[in-house]
């Protein structure tokens, strides 16, 4: 009879045990611990950037391409592929292979939900979010694209004072915070926001619902911003007077 009990006993508590590991191994694999649960796509990031405000860049660069001044490139290395962007209506990205040779060149696009798409009739794909000007994701490509340092260009303006060229009792100082200030004769006048807009490019917003003004940032020998250029005749440029 004891035999008997104690083989019961063996019995059972198996069963306990062998239970409790399948279970455990259940909840393993439904948590993702298994190595074929988890997710090769990468999180597609938030779309922080209207594309509609994202500017094609200053006529400074030279690129080689000759349609905008900035180039999208994978990763930000130069030596792979990419896109420009047009800017009419709607910013139309063109994108090249390793030799240069444009993709679909003639396919439009279209914004939706910040996401700039290709219209219905293009052959190619694509989904790109702007995370800041200067970095963007292609969500069907799992590709990341840079144009430039988006902190480099920052700091280059960021708590600045500039005069106008045009009026000299006219001031403007770029704050850290995004705000652009204007002074006459000492006095507050007018205020607004400012942001930067592409890779040697800052643009002063004076009504949230218009278009930037679009400066050119111009640097000394030393790398120091020294001057913003509207790209016209001259008049309304600021010269760096901190």
């Amino acid at each position: 009879m004891k035999a008997s009990k104690k083989q019961w006993w063996r019995v059972c508590l198996t069963s306990v045990v062998v239970a409790f590991a399948l279970a455990c191994s259940c909840m393993i694999a439904g948590c993702g611990g298994g190595s074929g649960a988890v997710e090769s796509k990468e999180r597609v990031p938030e779309a922080n950037v209207d594309p509609s405000r994202i500017d094609s860049g200053s006529y400074l660069a030279d690129n080689g391409f000759g349609y905008s001044a900035d180039v999208w490139y994978i990763d930000g290395d130069t030596s792979r592929p990419g896109f420009y962007l047009e800017a009419w209506t709607v910013v139309l990205p063109v994108f090249f292979d390793e030799s240069g040779k444009p993709i679909d060149p003639d396919c439009d696009a279209t914004i939706k939900d910040k996401h700039l798409v290709p219209s219905e009739e293009c052959e190619s794909g694509y989904d790109i979010v702007f995370v800041d000007p200067m970095t963007c994701y292609d969500s069907v490509s799992n590709t990341w694209y840079s144009r430039g340092d988006y902190n480099a260009v920052m700091a280059k303006v960021v708590n600045t004072k500039w005069k106008s060229l045009t009026n000299e009792s006219i001031e403007i100082e770029l704050r850290e915070d995004g705000t652009l200030v204007e002074s006459r004769d000492g006095k507050q006048a007018e205020a607004g926001t400012w942001a930067i807009t592409a890779v040697d490019q800052v643009g002063l917003y004076w009504d949230d619902e218009d278009p930037a003004w679009n400066y050119a940032i111009h640097c000394d020998s030393n790398g120091k911003a020294d001057k913003l250029d509207w790209g016209f005749d001259g008049s309304g440029d600021y010269a760096r007077v901190d």
